[in-house]
């Protein structure tokens, strides 16, 4: 049975810009697989990013707790630099989380429960 998976910003909301990629995106195959009539609709990428994407390879959290993140997807960090933190149920802060590496933030956590070993955000490198 063939299916679509896409990857967009998360958290289980979209954004209307997302909602508008992804009818793009489907509209595109569309037309790739011949199935309407027309040419892919294809916009130059407003960054070009690179990495691994391994997730098992992100900052992960240490500890339980709630995630409570001060970067956003695609900012760009410092090495060395906050990302966040992880709180108590009772909001007492159990393990400050920051950047082991300069880069951009190609993955962000959205939801706060998290485990020890979670994945917290990964980083990319921008192409010029």
């Amino acid at each position: 049975i063939p299916f679509l998976y896409t990857e967009a910003f998360g958290a289980g909301r979209i954004a209307p810009a997302d909602l508008a990629m992804q009818k793009r995106g489907l509209r595109n195959l569309f037309f790739h697989l011949g199935l309407l009539a027309g040419r892919p609709e294809i916009p130059a990428p407003p960054r070009r990013l690179h990495g691994v994407g391994n997730t098992d390879d992100g900052v992960a959290a240490a500890c339980d707790g709630f995630w409570m993140p001060i970067v956003g997807l695609l900012d760009s960090v410092a090495a060395g630099a906050a990302l966040g933190r992880i709180v108590d149920p009772l909001g007492n802060t159990v393990q400050r989380v920051h950047s082991p590496a300069a880069g951009v933030v190609a993955l962000l956590r959205e939801l706060p429960p998290v485990s020890a070993g979670d994945t917290l955000v990964l980083l990319a490198h921008e192409t010029p």
